[in-house]
């Protein structure tokens, strides 16, 4: 059986029927923390409650498994064996996909969509405002790379170090506010191989961001953390096409890139 890390996309087509189940007879569908926190902060709680329930009942008939580990929790666990996650979170929020299973939507009271929005609106808040820090930082980047190296020699440039140090700085900041300790991870460390397909990613993305003239999307944060759950052996399975050319382009990613031929 092939184990499939699912981008949250995948969860929707199946609640819309758009996915042909004979096509998945020997694969496991593997739910993940982020795609958890996507569902319950999604604009569309508001929008189309109907749909929302229709992707939780997805995610509950055709999950193999769930792992509840944020994506911080999942990389500390990596190196540092014993480690206990903190899954309190995602816990309680499973327990309210299941009473939202059952809830008619047209008895939810409007004050209910008001909180609902209040606490939407407070997770998105801090992804807003790292978009706003990386895309002001981005036409210094393209200025220098202009200027220093030149776009081909960029794009050769092998950046997997810089991109270890960032999650080393965002681990230790995470852990050290909501952990037992602060956790640093030793950056030559051989178990970072168990996140080549989440490094390699950030590395790609990053340099079309850099070279193609484009922007961060606000969505991009959990896109890219939702990658930690993919280790080898596991393939990933996304309908976004940007991911999906980036990993076409790549012959590290492509090798964990779940092939769907369905129509």
């Amino acid at each position: 059986m092939q184990q499939v890390i699912c981008d949250t996309n995948v969860w929707y087509y199946l609640a819309k029927k758009q996915i042909d189940l004979s096509k998945l007879n020997n694969v496991q569908l593997i739910g993940t923390s982020v795609n958890i926190l996507e569902i319950s902060s999604t604009p569309n709680l508001i929008n189309d409650l109907n749909l929302i329930i229709e992707v939780v009942k997805a995610l509950e008939k055709y999950h193999f498994k769930i792992i509840l580990s944020n994506p911080y929790e999942h990389i500390i666990t990596i190196f540092n064996k014993g480690y206990l996650p903190n899954n309190k979170v995602e816990e309680k929020i499973l327990n309210q996909f299941i009473q939202l299973m059952g809830v008619n939507p047209l008895a939810i009271k409007e004050v209910d969509y008001k909180n609902a929005l209040t606490a939407i609106n407070k997770i998105i808040e801090p992804q807003l405002k790292i978009v706003e820090y990386i895309n002001n930082g981005l036409p210094i980047i393209r200025q220098n790379i202009k200027r220093l190296e030149g776009k081909d020699q960029h794009r050769k440039k092998d950046q997997t170090l810089l991109w270890k140090k960032l999650i080393i700085e965002f681990v230790a900041i995470y852990s050290k506010e909501n952990c037992d300790k602060e956790y640093v991870i030793d950056i030559e460390d051989k178990r970072w191989d168990y996140l080549n397909f989440f490094i390699y990613t950030w590395e790609a993305y990053f340099k079309k961001l850099e070279l193609d003239n484009r922007n961060f999307d606000k969505n991009d944060w959990q896109d890219l953390f939702n990658l930690v759950y993919v280790q080898e052996g596991y393939k990933y399975w996304t309908f976004e096409k940007k991911w999906n050319v980036i990993y076409d382009e790549n012959p590290i990613l492509l090798k964990y890139k779940f092939n769907y031929n369905g129509t």
